[in-house]
């Protein structure tokens, strides 16, 4: 049965959707912030629907870590469209293709896969790795960092490069973790106290030891105590950040890509807003 998170996913989903679809009636060019947003706003999506469905099946163990990753997924969106959006987005899609190239590097020596097949599948994908004629991973790892670096205006790391490459936002110097990438962007959601509250708190859930939230000691009379696993979740804690998130962001695509002739995105905000409202007067309840 759907809820009203149902709704505002699906609304959410639909301005993502447009998007594409603005783009390919107008014939325009679907670039690196266009794909970006998309894909970084299916990932969101999706992970929304995970948060729901696991409240709807009362498992929470797992929420904090989602949703502290679409907390993460969200401010890269705020980021990219910030400043420097085409070089940031750019460098995003290069970063991961260092980071997922080194991944198979890796698989493939270990487990002795061919990864021909895969490379030619990079070389479709990417019309820019064409002038390669040497088919390897070494190669388009160097092609991918080359394109990389002309971006950034930061020295590599020479003892770690691999942060250097991770740290696509970082292309200025000035912003090398998420709290400054945070306190950058100025958001009236995605802000410092949320950063708190759900990236640095979400941490303990991603290391394990968030495990221990859920301990519960009882004292006795006698002196003695005993303990007991309790699962409670607050709903409000859950629902809310991911409700005002989704929110948040179906305003911030609705003011990049909303036209005076075209309300499409205004409308799914307004119902994105009505769904959420309709799940606070009901006391959050699914």
């Amino acid at each position: 049965m759907e809820n009203s998170i149902d709704y505002i996913i699906k609304n959410f989903e639909e301005c993502l959707d447009h998007i594409a679809k603005e783009k390919q009636d107008t014939h325009e060019e679907f670039g690196y912030k266009d794909s970006a947003i998309v894909t970084l706003g299916y990932s969101i999506s999706d992970k929304a629907k995970d948060i729901n469905l696991l409240l709807k099946n009362e498992r929470t163990e797992s929420i904090e870590i989602i949703l502290r990753t679409i907390f993460e997924q969200s401010v890269y969106i705020c980021a990219i469209l910030n400043k420097d959006t085409e070089n940031r987005a750019s460098a995003l899609m290069d970063s991961f293709n260092i980071q997922e190239m080194k991944k198979m590097k890796k698989l493939g020596s270990s487990l002795g896969i061919d990864l021909e097949n895969i490379l030619k599948k990079k070389m479709d994908e990417d019309p820019l790795l064409e002038s390669s004629e040497n088919i390897s991973i070494d190669n388009y790892i160097k092609i991918y960092k080359q394109r990389f670096e002309q971006k950034s205006k930061v020295k590599i790391f020479k003892k770690n490069d691999n942060k250097f490459y991770e740290q696509w936002y970082n292309l200025d110097g000035k912003t090398p973790n998420m709290r400054k990438l945070v306190e950058e962007i100025k958001d009236n959601v995605f802000n410092i106290q949320t950063h708190e509250f759900i990236y640095v708190l979400g941490s303990m859930e991603v290391h394990g030891i968030g495990a221990m939230r859920q301990l519960k000691i009882t004292k006795l009379e006698d002196g003695f105590g005993y303990f007991s696993i309790s699962k409670e979740t607050n709903m409000l804690a859950v629902i809310t950040p991911l409700c005002s998130f989704i929110n948040r962001l179906a305003h911030i695509i609705n003011n990049e890509y909303s036209t005076k002739q075209d309300n499409f995105y205004r409308i799914r905000v307004l119902n994105i807003k009505r769904h959420y409202k309709q799940l606070q007067e009901n006391g959050y309840k699914l």
